[in-house]
């Protein structure tokens, strides 16, 4: 009885490893990029000007391009597979990167901000889209690993370069749109045929609870996310987040044996 409990038992998640673990390290990249740039600019600042980028703009375009993808699924889906998706996704990153850089030296007008908040939301938003086709074939324990250690490189990674000059910051901000887009499109032309995102449209189940349930989180979260953010929690890569981040990280691989990956959804509404 023993032995059949053992073998019934699901082993130890994997840290990440082959060609998914590019894309970990590209979201790492991705989320690092977004949070110099749009979630605290002024934190990175040394002597410019940088008008204000408003983050409710930037949330506008990344609802823009979700909303054209899910009324298009049908026709777009593979996304990864469309010509040019890859490469407009990193032009528009390295734009905004473009514009920001420019911003630490000269003071820009408020409509330059706001369109290139606009365009921000669309390739983060894009990146995503993207990015999320070379996990299709990934457990969903193996995805939360993947994701929390994410987080954590990423809230490392903005901690060391927002201590850097304006000379090393422009370098940080137009090497990372290249390493994430490149490192998720090397992860997904490494998968196995049987492992990528297959053509066509299957009929599914339309999750609306799970959206429902995040639209309620999102909700209650954004009347608290100006306060929450003057004292540096719940932005992104912030420490808080990175902390959070590392729990979840270190509880999925030491417990996910034991996790029940429905509860564990569930739990931060609650909270």
């Amino acid at each position: 009885m023993n032995a059949a409990a053992d073998i019934s038992r699901p082993s130890r998640v994997r840290l990440p490893a082959g060609p998914v673990s590019l894309a970990f390290f590209g979201t790492a990249f991705a989320r690092t990029w977004l949070t110099l740039v749009f979630v605290d600019p002024g934190a990175v600042a040394r002597g410019g000007a940088i008008a204000p980028w408003p983050h409710a703009i930037f949330d506008l375009g990344f609802f823009a391009i979700s909303l054209v993808v899910a009324l298009l699924a049908r026709k777009l889906v593979p996304l990864a597979a469309r010509r040019g998706a890859w490469a407009a996704t990193l032009a528009a990153m390295l734009a905004v990167s473009l514009v920001f850089s420019v911003g630490l030296w000269v003071e820009l007008p408020t409509w330059a901000c706001m369109a290139l908040s606009v365009a921000g939301g669309a390739a983060y938003g894009a990146y995503l889209l993207l990015n999320a086709e070379v996990f299709v074939g990934v457990s969903l324990l193996r995805i939360v690993l993947y994701m929390a250690g994410a987080r954590v490189l990423s809230s490392a990674l903005t901690w060391v370069v927002q201590a850097c000059d304006a000379p090393r910051l422009v370098f940080v901000l137009a090497v990372m749109p290249f390493l994430a887009v490149g490192l998720s499109r090397a992860a997904l032309a490494t998968l196995a045929p049987s492992e990528r995102q297959r053509a066509g449209y299957p009929r599914f189940a339309f999750p609306w609870k799970l959206i429902a349930l995040v639209a309620v989180f999102s909700f209650a979260y954004g009347l608290r996310q100006s306060t929450l953010a003057a004292v540096g929690a719940g932005q992104h890569a912030s420490i808080s987040t990175g902390l959070v981040m590392a729990a979840v990280f270190v509880a999925t691989y030491f417990f996910s044996d034991r996790i029940d990956v429905a509860r564990l959804c569930r739990l931060p509404l609650p909270v």
